[in-house]
């Protein structure tokens, strides 16, 4: 306290300030510029999820206050906008102090200012940079949600296009991209063909629920089946569920340039194969 006090008898009232801040950042051990007009710290993180932005410190000459920006160099498509604008006055709403906006440039920014002196510039600038980290964890998880769901649609997107060139029926839960396919078998009646695209735009899983129920009695054969028919199949595995029913499931990497394809070859492969396993159970179990 001393030191501070000490600091705050020499200098102009803005190289008070900033030295204040100084002292808090060298104890942090958080890497810092003084720029060229020499009111303005940069601040900046060596490594983390923070380490491409610059938190940018402009103090007034007098020393009485501080404005911190930091642009996020996230742009924002046009056809965004509305929901960045949404997820903008969720921010401005739930956190104090700090202001998230879209600038001219549709880039995201985070704007604070705050009254200061030598004695609390130190701690209140550590307060702004603390509360703009805590922002920014939720910008880059809802822009990760949010490419994570792009890429989740262009694979839907493909499918959904091959299934219409082929007339085939389908359902669509876009929130949870998944897409239901319903098909009749020579072995088995209606069944739904699942398939499940991962958020991250890179696989598919597709699995055939409800094949066959069994009861707790004829457990042990049933997993004997499925050991068999696991071993005589390439590409799928089948078990059986918590529900005791036997289930089909098979994974694939696809992209959004081939997820159609490849989908479709999925589903009419998993149609014929999970006809001859329905096959082969109604001639062990019946």
């Amino acid at each position: 306290m001393v030191k501070k006090q000490a600091s705050c008898l020499q200098g102009s009232a803005v190289q008070k300030v900033i030295h204040a801040f100084r002292e808090v950042l060298h104890d942090e051990g958080i890497r810092y510029e003084l720029l060229s007009d020499n009111t303005t710290l940069a601040c900046t993180f060596s490594d983390g999820p923070y380490k491409a932005f610059q938190f940018i410190f402009q103090f007034d000459t007098d020393g009485k206050s501080v404005r911190m920006n930091v642009c996020t160099d996230i742009g924002i498509e046009e056809a965004k906008l509305p929901d960045c604008f949404a997820f903008c006055n969720t921010v401005n709403k739930d956190y104090r102090w700090i202001k998230l906006n879209v600038n001219a440039e549709n880039e995201l920014i985070l704007t604070a200012d705050a009254i200061i002196d030598c004695h609390t510039a130190g701690n209140v600038c550590k307060k702004l940079l603390s509360l703009s980290t805590l922002i920014l964890d939720d910008i880059l998880k809802n822009r990760e949600a949010s490419d994570s769901e792009s890429h989740a649609s262009l694979l839907l997107q493909s499918f959904t296009q091959r299934l219409e060139r082929e007339n085939i029926l389908f359902s669509i839960d876009s929130q949870k991209n998944i897409i239901r396919i319903r098909r009749i078998g020579k072995h088995f009646g209606t069944l739904t063909f699942t398939f499940l695209f991962d958020a991250k735009g890179d696989s598919v899983t597709v699995t055939v629920f409800s094949i066959q129920k069994f009861a707790s009695d004829l457990l042990p054969e049933a997993y004997a089946f499925c050991n068999k028919m696991n071993n005589k199949y390439r590409w799928i595995k089948l078990y059986i569920d918590k529900d005791n029913e036997l289930t089909c499931a098979c994974d694939a990497i696809i992209d959004g340039n081939n997820a159609g394809e490849i989908c479709l070859i999925l589903l009419r492969a998993l149609v014929q194969l999970v006809d001859s396993i329905c096959r082969e159970s109604q001639e062990s179990f019946h």
